[in-house]
């Protein structure tokens, strides 16, 4: 089985789809010896899952190069319909991403010229018959049935590609963009008002184990022994002993300055 395509799938992701899908339908041709009547079922099955993709899948691009897969799929293999197959889809799925594609181009939000190759590259296949085993009348296709207009399916999309939108469409499509800015905004704002939620209980809660926490560490506490409040004696202080054999050097003796006694001599009396 191939794997599912998610909504937001896109042409690069479907063309992957596809060369998955168009191995598994070989793989069922190659098992069964090429015998149709038991190749049908699950080869059908698997034709079946591809349509379903393009109802998933957002993308009008991605969708368009599904539906034209499982076509040509159906064209080389040339194996009728299985019971319950829904050949219907087909069609409306094609077409339903065709106008999808020539909308966007209106709008603006796709390229004009690289849509429309896109586009006509599918069409010039109906044109040319060269799906006729699906597109051709019912005594030729694999279903035997009317599958739909194909001629006015590519009538109706070269119209609407180069449609010019009158007024009312441009104000319509004008409310339709601010509309949606506001909805992707109220969408935000509805998240951003979970998350501060979220983050409340979060709080709450850290609070509550704190509160838990301390409790513990108080029990914890009050189990410890009490310490006992002993007096303990002050001891002096211990003079640092001198070391040995050292003397400690006298302090330097003053300068005395010496003073020079001058002797009087008592004057001589006078001879007679």
């Amino acid at each position: 089985m191939v794997a599912n395509l998610q909504p937001g799938a896109t042409l690069e992701d479907a063309q992957k789809y596809l060369e998955k899908y168009e191995k598994a339908v070989g793989r069922e041709g190659r098992k069964h010896g090429g015998w149709f009547s038991r190749i049908r079922g699950p080869t059908y099955s698997l034709h079946e899952s591809a349509l379903t993709q393009a109802t998933i899948v957002k993308e009008p691009l991605a969708r368009a190069e599904l539906v034209a897969g499982v076509i040509d799929c159906i064209c080389d293999g040339g194996i009728m319909a299985a019971p319950g197959f829904d050949w219907k889809s087909l069609y409306a799925e094609l077409k339903r991403a065709f106008l999808d594609l020539a909308a966007e181009v209106q709008q603006g939000l796709r390229d004009k010229t690289e849509t429309q190759d896109f586009i006509e590259s599918f069409l010039q296949l109906i044109e040319n018959n060269s799906w006729s085993y699906v597109t051709g009348p019912p005594e030729h296709n694999f279903a035997a049935e009317v599958l739909g207009d194909w001629a006015a399916l590519c009538q109706e999309t070269r119209k609407e590609l180069n449609r010019e939108l009158t007024k009312e469409e441009r104000k319509a499509l004008e409310r339709q963009k601010v509309q949606k800015e506001v909805d992707a905004a109220e969408a935000q704002l509805v998240e951003r008002k979970k998350e501060v939620e979220t983050a409340k209980q979060k709080l709450k809660e850290c609070e509550a184990s704190e509160k838990t926490a301390l409790d513990l560490v108080k029990k914890a506490r009050a189990k410890l022994p009490k310490a006992s409040k002993k007096a303990t004696p002050k001891t002096k202080a211990k003079s640092k002993p001198k070391a040995a054999g050292m003397k400690r050097p006298a302090a330097p003796k003053k300068a005395q300055k010496k003073v020079k006694m001058t002797v009087m001599k008592r004057p001589s009396k006078a001879k007679g």
